[in-house]
């Protein structure tokens, strides 16, 4: 027997990515339904379909939502785009990592329109037709990429280094999106800023606000380190006098947390920052929380430094220092 999951996911690719519908002759047995054989001619342009098969029909309408969303993974033809001279290695690919993330959490919505619309069975086997509305997640991925143009915007009309990370990352995002946004529409939307006019700010000259870190009894295990560093490379100059531009309150806190399991501790690891202007006056601020466990307290926290750091990082505009 032809296996119809493997047949549908043929031609499943073929109409989501063809400019125009696809025909084809296709001889449908005498009472059984066109989709089965042909799901693209029979949901026409309006749908993205998929039809499955399986033991139950549990299983035939679970594969038929996996081949839809399979068609929506990342599959990421050239590299991304990040300036060599802006980032480590390391950096990159934990900016890679967070942008997945980000855009398979907005395919995620798209897909919750996906649903099972037919069935049918013969033979002991079941079948499934799934398909999703293409004006619908056409709107949905619009919207989200609209979103990110306005923050593209946004942020680059401010002409700061310290905006250099946050640009490429919404820029990559973009791109993206779009992939997704071409299965649907065969078309995308232009981004508003373009790569490199995003790494010709680190070129700029001028130089940042004078910062001043405000010393605090609770270690910081590196972090404020790390923070001084990457404001250090955008331009601004770290003083120790009273000399500044701007106050940074930095400070790592931790609270044991229960857990029931022998030999081992849970901690809730909070990074708060805060900056004030040479008035005293609050300008801007950051809160992070962790949880984690280890066999006592450094081992717990070293398991997530990586990703405080990393956090603090990709908020450091939260600081709104100029």
């Amino acid at each position: 027997m032809i296996n119809i999951y493997h047949l549908s996911l043929i031609s499943l690719f073929l109409f989501s990515c063809a400019s125009n519908k696809v025909t084809r002759d296709v001889n449908i047995p005498a009472g059984q339904p066109l989709w089965l054989y042909a799901p693209a001619d029979f949901c026409g342009e309006k749908s993205i379909c998929a039809s499955t098969e399986g033991k139950s029909f549990a299983e035939s309408d679970a594969r038929g939502l996996k081949a839809l969303a399979s068609i929506f993974e990342m599959r990421i033809q050239g590299e991304f785009k990040f300036s060599k001279h802006s980032f480590s290695g390391e950096e990159q690919a934990e900016m890679q990592e967070y942008i997945k993330d980000q855009v398979s959490k907005k395919v995620d919505l798209v897909l919750q329109g996906a649903e099972v619309s037919q069935r049918y069975s013969k033979d002991g086997l079941h079948y499934s037709l799934a398909l999703l509305d293409r004006n619908k997640a056409r709107s949905l991925l619009q919207k989200e990429i609209r979103e990110v143009n306005d923050q593209l915007v946004h942020f680059f009309k401010q002409k700061r280094r310290i905006f250099i990370k946050k640009l490429n990352i919404l820029l990559n995002q973009q791109q993206l999106l779009n992939e997704k946004l071409i299965i649907v529409d065969r078309k995308s939307i232009a981004s508003p800023v373009t790569f490199r006019q995003i790494n010709q700010l680190k070129f700029s000259q001028k130089k940042g606000a004078r910062l001043r870190f405000e010393k605090q009894e609770t270690k910081s295990g590196g972090l404020q380190d790390k923070i001084q560093d990457v404001l250090t490379e955008v331009g601004f100059q770290i003083v120790k006098n009273d000399d500044h531009d701007y106050l940074i309150q930095f400070d790592l806190t931790d609270k044991e947390e229960f857990i029931n399991v022998k030999g081992f501790q849970k901690f809730s690891f909070t990074v708060k920052m805060l900056s004030k202007n040479i008035q005293g006056k609050t300008v801007g601020q950051y809160t992070n929380s962790i949880v984690a466990s280890g066999r006592n307290r450094d081992d717990a926290f070293l398991k997530v430094k990586k990703k405080l750091a990393a956090e603090l990082e990709k908020n450091i505009d939260k600081l709104n220092l100029k």
